[in-house]
């Protein structure tokens, strides 16, 4: 047990330690062509203790060949060393504490000029493992081309799939392994072959989820979420609640306790350690629950939201941020007027949300709040302007500590597909905006990526438009077009993952927010 003390207030918790593994890699895969003419490195330095990401400086590295300095994660070995036509077999074991794992890599000695390659895993296919359902993502990246142009060419199980540097693509076959081949060819002549080798992971499989009670009210009941006995070879499991199309907490326990918003069922999305998931609905009866809004209440929105047990700042500071956010959603959906929306953004400025899930919580909240104002005045622009704004905050928070490429995964897309629906929604308003004067669109417009040095320069020109309305929606329209741009860049990389960033009809990003992004389409500016 822990006791956690910070200032006047304090709190215990217990914390349940779950012992990642190792993961042993060679680079360039389990065999490869060489040539004896150049010098040649066995190299082990994208092995990992996995929960430690990229770092692999905490492992022993331990080679059954002989090297001078065994403890070294590449070997290089002279030119000249290998006998041409000979095949030589290298065994890397990397270890930390009680863990270990092993790779073997092959050397065939050639007589023909080669190029150093490898695949590298984007997307499902970590531990040379992926889920049917999904895409599989690689990337050939070449080491030693220098200036040399190279040509890939990509099969599986020996059929021509596409000639690029990356294969995106899903991998329908009847057999548990799949066999993905890359062949290079360097336009100074030098050439070779990468494969890899892919095993069939269904995700964690199980008889279902149960919860109780099944009828409860929104961020008051407490629900006991079970699902016992998911089976998988690749541990720990995850287990993640989403209510409302939103992930609402995540588990490492089969048996979860958790408040929800209003809903009619909900969704535990149960993942293995290498985040290949199955999705298993659960009924509930999640009631919704009295909030004051609007000018004939008693109370005021404020005070219910600063006040017993829904004074939202008190849950922020004491880790109850899921009753939070709750709460104020359900306030958003039911909100009467700019003030009132301004009213739940000023609860985020004491509380800076970082993470992932919380960037989908924030954006599920800015959706309720698009809703409720429409049709959207200035002043409600300026609210969603903030709304924006902190979700950019996220982004660059989860960019800069490398969380963001969680949501290329499978686990966490209800969080990429709210976000890709806030940006869509954000620039159609924006661009609904009147236009500024003609001279600060085109200091703007050329740009495809703002920065906000450039920002800086717009803001003192729009300092010297004399007319103050004109001034003032100018710059309501630079902070505008500012965040829908910065939120663009940060989700520039769903394009490629085919989830409708670009798309125009809505219809290629999820199944069932198509509704949604009708709804959005037709917001009018008031």
């Amino acid at each position: 047990m822990i006791r956690v003390i910070a200032g006047r207030e304090a709190g215990h918790c217990y914390i349940d330690l779950v012992q990642g593994d190792v993961s042993a890699v060679i680079v360039g895969g389990n065999e490869r062509d060489v040539n004896r003419y150049e010098v040649i490195y066995v190299n082990g330095s994208l092995s990992r203790e996995l929960a430690e990401g990229e770092d692999s400086s905490n492992l022993d590295f331990l080679w059954s060949c002989y090297s001078s300095c065994d403890q070294t994660n590449i070997i290089r070995i002279p030119r000249y060393t290998l006998k041409m036509g000979c095949s030589y077999k290298y065994t890397l074991e990397v270890s930390i504490d009680s863990k270990n794992a092993s790779a073997t890599q092959t050397l065939n000695v050639v007589r023909y000029r080669t190029v150093d390659f490898y695949i590298q895993c984007l997307q499902n296919c970590a531990g040379d493992v992926y889920h049917p359902n999904e895409k599989v993502d690689l990337l050939a990246v070449c080491l030693d081309c220098g200036d040399a142009k190279i040509d890939y060419q990509w099969s599986v199980d020996n059929e021509i799939m596409i000639e690029d540097e990356r294969l995106y693509v899903f991998l329908r076959t009847p057999f548990e392994n799949v066999i993905i081949e890359v062949s290079g060819v360097t336009h100074d002549y030098r050439t070779n072959t990468r494969k890899l080798v892919l095993k069939k992971n269904f995700g964690p499989v199980g008889p279902g989820c149960s919860i109780e009670p099944e009828t409860g009210q929104e961020f008051d009941t407490m629900f006991n979420v079970q699902c016992l006995n998911f089976k998988t070879n690749y541990n720990p499991k995850r287990f993640f609640i989403i209510a409302a199309k939103v992930i609402q907490e995540v588990f490492y326990s089969e048996s979860m306790k958790l408040l929800l918003p209003v809903a009619k069922s909900i969704t535990v999305r149960v993942c293995d350690f290498y985040k290949a998931c199955n999705d298993v609905s659960v009924e509930v009866n999640v009631k919704e629950q009295y909030i004051p809004t609007g000018s004939t209440t008693n109370q005021t929105l404020e005070d219910f939201l600063s006040s017993g047990l829904t004074d939202v700042a008190v849950l922020f500071k004491r880790g109850y941020r899921n009753k939070a956010y709750i709460i104020l959603n359900s306030a958003a959906r039911r909100i009467k007027s700019v003030k009132e929306a301004a009213t739940i953004l000023r609860f985020f400025n004491n509380y800076q949300p970082r993470s992932v899930l919380e960037l989908g919580k924030l954006a599920n909240v800015t959706k309720s709040l698009a809703i409720s104002l429409n049709p959207i005045s200035d002043d409600g622009v300026r609210v969603l302007t903030k709304a924006v704004e902190s979700i950019n905050h996220i982004f660059a928070e989860i960019t800069e500590n490398g969380e963001i490429d969680n949501l290329r995964e499978y686990p966490f897309r209800n969080a990429t597909v709210r976000c890709i629906l806030i940006q869509r929604m954000f620039q159609n308003l924006t661009d609904k905006l009147a236009p500024p004067p003609q001279f600060i669109v085109d200091m703007v417009k050329p740009h495809a990526k703002l920065t906000p040095e450039h920002i800086a320069k717009v803001r003192k020109e729009i300092e010297q438009i004399p007319e103050k309305d004109v001034r003032l929606n100018t710059e309501m329209w630079l902070n505008a077009t500012y965040n829908a741009n910065r939120l663009y860049n940060y989700l520039f990389f769903t394009n490629e993952m085919g989830l409708g960033l670009d798309d125009d009809d809505g219809q290629t990003i999820s199944i069932g927010v198509a509704m949604d992004w009708d709804f959005w389409k037709s917001c009018q500016i008031n």
